[in-house]
């Protein structure tokens, strides 16, 4: 056999080996493979990263409402996994003001979580809600979560609680808080430890 049928034969088997392996089903589970692959990364990363947020909230008389601090905030895209875009804050800072007795309240935590446009958060571990008294004794609650409504003002929370004042430290599970009028539910297992 002359070379140039050699040469013709080699190509007329590589271009039928390429139209079986592109008909292949190792070939669409190689592409659905590839596909998943993107989607997963799209879960995992944020398409958008603010870097020290300093978020302040008026009332609509021009009163300051809130002050919101981060270190970051990552926003995600609705995905397979995430059925609902949401925000994750890291190291969020809440002071709030306008409250009854008229001093500022410190909410903190590690990390919040928002799925509507920052309406409701979540604040999950080490939570702390302090608030220094006139007379510069502090008044402190801790829980590994609670919910807040910013813009109302309003936290609650399943989970157990600690509450440490200057006379004393109450514990309980669940909490209901109405931080503007200074109204705290505390809602089973409460138990107090006071000193007079």
């Amino acid at each position: 056999m002359p070379k140039s049928w050699r040469y013709t034969l080699s190509i007329i088997c590589i271009i039928i080996l390429a139209a079986v392996l592109w008909r292949s089903p190792e070939k669409d589970k190689l592409l659905d493979t590839l596909g998943n692959t993107a989607k997963e990364s799209q879960n995992r990363y944020p398409n958008a990263i603010m870097d020290n947020t300093n978020t302040r909230q008026f009332s609509r008389s021009g009163a300051l409402e809130f002050i919101l601090t981060t270190e970051k905030i990552l926003f995600f895209e609705q995905s397979s996994a995430n059925p609902q875009p949401f925000a994750e804050y890291q190291k969020p800072v809440f002071i709030f003001y306008g409250n009854a007795q008229g001093r500022p309240i410190k909410l903190v935590s590690d990390t919040a979580y928002s799925r509507d446009d920052g309406n409701t958060i979540e604040l999950k571990n080490n939570v702390s809600l302090t608030q220094t008294l006139t007379n510069g004794e502090q008044y402190q609650l801790t829980t590994d979560a609670l919910t807040i409504l910013p813009s109302t003002q309003f936290a609650e929370t399943d989970k157990p609680v600690i509450i440490t004042q200057p006379n004393g430290v109450t514990t309980a599970t669940g909490l209901k808080a109405d931080l503007k009028q200074q109204r705290f539910e505390l809602l089973s297992n409460v138990r107090g430890n006071y000193v007079q």
